[in-house]
């Protein structure tokens, strides 16, 4: 079962593997360094779009992120993990592709 603290955890992992401080991050995000640390210590959730940014910039996949493991991914069960709009799916899978593509 993915839970947010998995989720986190793997992004924080990303992080310091990319050798990146938080307030470089948040530098790079556009948003205050105290707003990205909620992210990574107590905020429940992230926009998709801001998972996408990170995901980007720690050059990881987004199934690594979402599950721990690269297995093929189905893009409705990452919709129900950080809970999104069907409608917002296509963007996702292109995401995920780009991802796969890149690997």
């Amino acid at each position: 079962m993915r839970t947010y603290l998995d989720i986190r955890n793997r992004l924080v992992q990303a992080r310091k593997a990319a050798h990146l401080t938080q307030a470089q991050v948040a530098e790079h995000l556009c948003i205050a360094e105290c707003t990205f640390a909620d992210y990574e210590n107590r905020r429940p959730s992230m926009s998709v779009e801001r998972l996408l940014e990170l995901v980007d910039l720690y050059n990881v996949s987004i199934e690594w992120v979402m599950t721990g493991v690269n297995p093929r991914f189905d893009p409705q069960q990452l919709a129900e993990a950080v809970g999104v709009a069907t409608a917002q799916l296509a963007h996702l899978q292109a995401a995920i592709s780009k991802c796969q593509s890149a690997a």
